[in-house]
């Protein structure tokens, strides 16, 4: 099957129950689950068979949305003051998450990412740079990079700006694309806009043909948008 269960609190009951266990894999939460915890899902999907798990760092909203991720190594103390421009900065995070990913050796793990101010050709090619040197720096550990790709809804309504995103994110290095969309919908509410579901969808369908198969991330019914679009997860 091709579907994750995308992790969210006090959700694990629903990792293995009965109807649910021809789920591809998981999608891990450290905003939700301190490390033991995340130890022990990612221990209890090696016993399941092909069972895969995906750590996803989560530096999305870390100044609005943080949970425990203070708790984690790899969370920048410094964030609420940082320049998020640095590579330096970025650099420092990849090699404190390659450690957090060597400890707990899950399948794969998204390179980290921030949701930005704004959408530019420079953002985009700043989130590939981090990708590939996460990419890099996860070689031979038997973890397997996945380049985060965040992505505006209302930004998508542009064809030509969803060509331009897909170019710059083709020069991705990783094997796989984990694509989170934003927007100002609520959440549990159906998207309604036809011209951002049109963009989300070419965006999909550019990535996969350009040889990356992409995840597309925190879906609820419109996850049938983006499988017919073509994605792979």
């Amino acid at each position: 099957m091709s579907v994750y269960h995308q992790m969210g609190h006090d959700s694990e009951n629903l990792l293995f129950a009965e109807g649910l266990e021809l789920y591809r894999g998981a999608i891990l939460s450290p905003i939700n689950y301190e490390e033991t915890r995340i130890a022990s899902q990612i221990q209890r999907g090696r016993q399941v068979g092909n069972f895969e798990t995906i750590f996803d760092p989560q530096l999305y909203y870390p100044r609005t949305e943080r949970g425990v991720l203070r708790e984690w190594t790899y969370f920048p103390a410094d964030f609420d003051t940082a320049d998020t421009g640095s590579q330096q900065w970025w650099n420092g995070i990849c090699q404190r998450l390659r450690a957090t990913c060597v400890r707990l050796a899950p399948s794969a793990a998204c390179s980290p990412a921030i949701v930005p101010n704004t959408y530019s050709d420079d953002y985009y090619s700043a989130l590939v740079q981090v990708g590939n040197g996460f990419t890099a720096l996860l070689d031979g550990t038997g973890v397997e990079a996945v380049q985060t790709v965040v992505a505006s809804y209302a930004e998508l309504s542009n064809p030509t700006r969803v060509r331009t995103i897909a170019s710059i994110v083709s020069q991705s290095g990783a094997g796989r694309v984990f694509l989170v969309l934003t927007g100002d919908t609520e959440p549990r509410r159906e998207l309604t806009n036809t011209e951002q579901m049109k963009g989300a969808m070419k965006l999909i369908s550019l990535l996969e043909g350009a040889a990356l198969p992409v995840i597309v991330g925190f879906c609820s019914s419109d996850l049938v948008l983006w499988k017919a679009a073509g994605a792979s997860y």
